[in-house]
């Protein structure tokens, strides 16, 4: 999210503390609906645990179609408190934002790009040998020096240290979570047999 829409959607709910003009909270009802459901939207994209939820209450507290109604005093704190939510939030909504059309869109994955640099560009496999080919496709004539299996929040990722045939190292990763399903269905597969 553009960090002029919300230092101006700050600004705005502060402001909204002061006697203004109905018009002005007509206004301010649009706005903050919509900087907090893009908000919402962002912070589940990005896996946050409580802020999609909070901001999406926020979201239905200020929405302009379904009007809740509280008294002035009670709208000042609500205002100040969303204003204040925005300010020690902000950072989570600005950084590598995605676009709109990218949050909505099933084709989201694919503009990642899986290079296997790091965790969240991790490979997706199959099995060790599609990992070993990957290498050899992209890296030919790499020996492998080490090989660990990591646990993250996304998963088992297999990180491959290689040293590239100029003598440089570095490490691949490789998302295992595929192999792990294999192995989770052929376990199972196996157990229901033995009871049959």
């Amino acid at each position: 999210m553009p960090i002029a829409i919300l230092y101006l959607c700050i600004a705005s709910l502060f402001l909204g503390a002061a006697p203004l003009p109905y018009g002005y909270y007509s206004l301010l009802r649009w706005f903050a609906f919509g900087v907090f459901a893009y908000a919402a939207i962002i912070s589940h994209h990005r896996k946050y645990q409580s802020l999609p939820w909070v901001f999406g209450l926020v979201a239905i507290i200020f929405n302009p179609l379904f009007k809740i109604h509280f008294t002035k005093e009670m709208w000042v704190l609500i205002d100040l408190a969303a204003g204040f939510l925005l300010l020690v939030t902000y950072k989570d909504l600005i950084n590598s934002e995605p676009t709109l059309s990218k949050l909505s869109s099933p084709e989201i994955l694919p503009t990642v790009t899986l290079d296997g640099s790091n965790y969240e560009h991790a490979i997706p496999v199959s099995s060790v040998e599609e990992e070993y080919a990957w290498i050899e496709a992209h890296f030919p004539g790499a020996k492998r020096t080490t090989q660990e299996v990591h646990s993250t929040d996304g998963g088992l990722v297999d990180v491959l240290e290689i040293q590239t045939v100029d003598g440089s190292t570095r490490k691949v990763y490789f998302d295992m979570n595929g192999i792990l399903a294999q192995w989770v269905l052929a376990r199972k597969s196996s157990s229901e047999n033995k009871r049959l």
